[in-house]
């Protein structure tokens, strides 16, 4: 584009750059882009349909959720991410426990493995669905990763068996 410096980075890129965190176990660095940052994203093309919001959905839980049992839940710093996929998921009638704080900014963890101890810098915040929501979450969302499939295809299994009792 005629005037503007090539070298000069768009303002995302910039903050990505400058939020690089620590080195992750492949070698990667890690970097956090803050959800303020991508809601006019967000809202052009996660909001577009509900395809692309149930692909949303089924990537952030393969990558920020858990599934033991009958419960299926998402874990993050950010809280504002959270609320959105909360609105997300009432968007398909999937119900939702509310959003709690699981562990507090400032509170200790040592690494199991090196005994290192490390400081939690924000403040990490879930919520689950409701069991009675897992039946509709498998069929609107569903997981891609295997051994999270198995885990809700599980549930709803048994699910299914205790409302025939």
């Amino acid at each position: 584009m005629p005037g503007k410096n090539p070298r000069q980075k768009n303002s995302l890129q910039g903050k990505m750059e400058r939020e690089k965190g620590p080195m992750d176990r492949s070698g990667l660095q890690r970097t956090t882009i803050q959800f303020s940052l991508l809601k006019p994203i967000a809202s052009k093309w996660i909001d577009h349909c509900d395809k692309c919001k149930s692909v949303f959905l089924r990537a952030f839980y393969d990558g920020e959720g858990s599934i033991s049992g009958h419960n299926l839940t998402v874990y993050n710093t950010e809280r504002d991410l959270l609320a959105y996929v909360r609105r997300l998921l009432d968007s398909f009638d999937i119900e939702t426990l509310p959003l709690s704080v699981m562990t507090r900014a400032g509170t200790r963890l040592t690494d199991p493995k090196t005994g290192k101890t490390y400081f939690r810098k924000d403040d990490c915040f879930r919520f689950s669905i409701r069991t009675r929501s897992l039946l509709t979450f498998s069929q609107s969302i569903g997981l891609t990763i295997k051994r999270k499939q198995t885990r809700l295809s599980q549930a709803c299994l048994e699910i299914k068996q205790r409302s025939l009792l």
